[in-house]
């Protein structure tokens, strides 16, 4: 039965139910994170329902582009994507910078007859260690308005928002479940200590949640700029089902480069099979340094070295350090040690670093450099992990009192370079210390 027969045929109960059921939607509250509510779904208005559906199942407006499609980045993009849906559980994606992650979204938000794509940077403004609980608090009524719009619900009251999007969603349900996509989540997060996470989340995120873990939404929430793997685990750990999305090989950046940006360029700008290689070699698939070298008049060889000198300055005036903590009598360490010790590291691991055994101390750097984009998650499905059993209940929970970065520990997740850019310019600098 399609939906507009659904609401035809309840219709005429609608006056009876709405007088039966008014003082209660004025009086709920949102509920605690995995609860269940069950409310009639004669409670909403007729011309709400209609208009929200009628928003989640229309307005989809095609993304625009500025390069040719990169259809094969595209294609393995919404493979790992879909692969990573699963009924119950949050999907967090983030992963290499510029590949695509929110066209292929977009793209994904048009293949799903119900769903709605709401995109963050649209709304809200970063937040950072300067602003206060001001700030964040009025970002969160931005996310609220962000979600109102993307459902075509901005008539409803904050109060009655909670039971609406329930409702819709139950009667989405009913003909396919409905896909939530929020872009750029990271701006509803600033620099956190793990005891902090819970009262920076927004209550309409755990509202998401909620819909998710009950199977009334498959929500997707993709990082783009700045990783919240950390937070998002300390938060939602059990119902969390983290992805980094990977650019595609080289030979397939080298041939879209020859065979679809070339004919966009001009003679002296065209790429050669040396020059692609060159470029695939230090950006891989990323289409926004692939963006600034058309929008620039130097050659690749020129580019290539512009940005690795951009990067270094950068480098050099701030390189990330964080207080270290010495022994009686124990001279202090050579400048930059632990900031070596972990390129070393990651050079002797051929760029992948484990969390198994690493020591807090030393993880407070390791954050910081993940905050700065020197290192990203990586998210490895073959990996052993070290879950605890229900019998050693109580152990964990010791563990994880003594060490807030236990979960992060179960030996599927790693530590990789930002970039192959970032990876060159941090082995040149440690290369030059020595």
């Amino acid at each position: 039965m399609s939906l507009d027969l659904l609401v035809q045929h309840k219709f005429k109960a609608i006056a009876l139910a709405t007088v039966c059921v008014g003082l209660l939607l004025w009086t709920r509250r949102p509920k605690r994170l995995i609860e269940t509510v069950t409310i009639p779904e004669e409670a909403i208005e007729r011309t709400v329902v209609e208009k929200s559906l009628e928003r989640i199942q229309t307005k989809k407006q095609k993304p625009g582009k500025q390069l040719p499609l990169f259809k094969q980045q595209l294609d393995q993009l919404l493979s790992q994507i879909k692969q990573g849906i699963v009924s119950g559980k949050i999907l967090l994606l983030e992963g290499a910078p510029g590949i695509g992650k929110g066209f292929a979204l977009s793209k994904l938000v048009m293949q799903r007859p119900i769903s709605v794509h709401i995109k963050l940077a649209e709304h809200l403004m970063p937040l950072d260690d300067t602003q206060d609980q001001n700030q964040a608090q009025e970002n969160g009524e931005l996310f609220m308005n962000a979600i109102k719009e993307g459902f075509g619900l901005e008539s409803v009251a904050d109060e009655d928002l909670y039971d609406t999007l329930e409702n819709i969603l139950k009667i989405c349900k009913q003909q396919q479940t409905c896909l939530i996509v929020v872009d750029d989540l990271q701006l509803l997060f600033r620099r956190f200590q793990p005891s902090e996470v819970y009262q920076d989340s927004p209550v309409l995120l755990q509202w998401l949640v909620q819909f998710c873990v009950q199977g009334l939404a498959d929500l997707i929430l993709c990082s783009s700029s700045k990783s919240i793997l950390i937070p998002m685990q300390a938060l939602y750990d059990q119902h969390l089902n983290f992805r980094n999305l990977e650019s595609v090989t080289d030979q397939y950046v080298i041939s879209y480069l020859l065979k679809s940006i070339n004919p966009t360029l001009s003679a002296e700008k065209q790429f050669t099979k040396e020059t692609a290689s060159l470029f695939a070699a230090m950006f891989q698939g990323n289409m926004i340094e692939l963006n600034r070298y058309c929008a620039s008049d130097l050659s690749v060889q020129d580019f290539v070295s512009l940005r690795k000198r951009e990067f270094m300055a950068e480098l050099l005036s701030n390189i990330p350090s964080v207080p270290t903590r010495l022994m009686p009598f124990t001279p202090p360490p050579p400048p930059h040690a632990a900031f070596k010790e972990v390129i070393l590291e990651m050079i002797m691991k051929s760029g992948k670093l484990s969390l198994m055994h690493l020591e807090n101390e030393r993880f407070q750097l390791v954050r910081l450099l993940i905050e700065r984009n020197f290192l990203r998650w990586l998210h490895d499905e073959n990996a052993e992990t070290s879950e605890s059993s229900t019998d050693s209940y109580v152990m964990a929970s010791l563990e994880e009192a003594s060490d807030p970065y236990s979960y992060l520990r179960k030996g599927d997740t790693f530590l990789v370079w930002y970039s192959r850019l970032v990876a060159e310019v941090c082995e040149e600098w440690f290369n030059n210390q020595q």
